[in-house]
């Protein structure tokens, strides 16, 4: 066998010589989402894998960016609070109230 072969057999985490019964098991027993997850394996790409669930992640957070609620709950509550004195969160606001002296009419 040369060199070159020799040093290529080693890396493979697995032998690369696929019996025909064991061929069979894997295309038609396991789901397509478990041959890509055996085959990222074999390959040393798992983290690719990985990168499905991140992907269904950074869905859900985009949808939920879109929803104001928590937003108009504390302004609600703002609101309320301050006795309609501020109905927006503004930072700058927020602070020239929060800083007013105590006993003094607004």
């Amino acid at each position: 066998m040369p060199a070159i072969a020799a040093t290529v057999k080693g890396m493979f985490s697995a032998d690369p010589f696929v019996r025909g019964f064991a061929l069979r098991r894997f295309v038609e027993d396991e789901s397509e989402e478990q041959r890509y997850e055996s085959v990222a394996g074999w390959l040393q790409l798992a983290p690719f894998v990985e990168q499905k669930n991140l992907r269904a992640l950074l869905h859900a957070v985009k949808a939920s960016s879109g929803d104001l609620t928590p937003f108009e709950r504390v302004n609600s509550q703002l609101s309320h609070k301050t006795k309609g004195t501020l109905t927006q969160w503004v930072d700058e606001e927020v602070l020239a109230f929060a800083k007013w002296p105590v006993g003094q009419p607004r």
